[in-house]
């Protein structure tokens, strides 16, 4: 809500308390109530998008992960050496690390 309305509301309010308008009172009650959720709605939706991105950003990682073992197999014959290099890439990738 911009600064401007929630005056305006403020304004409403003590207006309507001043001259015991209740239905006013009211009305002003459920438009608080619904700034409040919506407030809550937003805080929820950035949450949830912060955690997929962070699920995407991981999910990246362990894909190329996956991919830079797949490639090194066909370079790296030994397999004491591939299977060595493969485990170093997938521990830095479970780390978070690139």
């Amino acid at each position: 809500m911009t600064e401007e309305r929630l005056e305006e509301m403020n304004r409403m309010k003590r207006h309507a308390i001043e001259h015991d308008d209740k239905p006013m009172l009211r009305i002003i009650e459920q438009a608080e109530k619904k700034t409040e959720l919506e407030q809550s709605y937003r805080r929820t939706i950035s949450k949830q998008n912060k955690q997929i991105t962070a699920l995407y950003k991981e999910n990246k990682r362990y894909r190329e992960a996956l991919e830079e073992i797949v490639q090194t197999s066909i370079t790296i014959k030994d397999y004491k050496a591939h299977s060595y290099h493969a485990e170093l890439v997938a521990q830095k990738a479970l780390e978070g690390e690139q």
